[in-house]
């Protein structure tokens, strides 16, 4: 799923900001920037960087019905 500012999808534009992606269950989402994805002939710099991780955990006894969110952020330097 991408995420943007306006209705356009489109990679290439100024209103793209990154990427959501799952796993095959849905229980668990990384957050990437609009970088790309890391390989060894490219500069590092243009690798893209992981904003957030998102964890869902299922209820007691597995249970329907809403669940616990982690979400985990890398640290922002003050």
């Amino acid at each position: 799923m991408y995420i943007s500012l306006t209705k356009e999808m489109d990679k290439n534009s100024d209103s793209y900001l990154g990427k959501l992606r799952g796993n095959a269950s849905g229980s668990a989402y990384q957050l990437y920037d609009n970088g790309l994805p890391p390989t060894n002939k490219m500069n590092r710099s243009e690798w893209r960087i992981t904003m957030a991780h998102i964890e869902y955990e299922n209820n007691f006894m597995g249970m329907k019905g809403p669940r616990r969110l982690k979400v985990t952020t890398p640290r922002v330097k003050s």
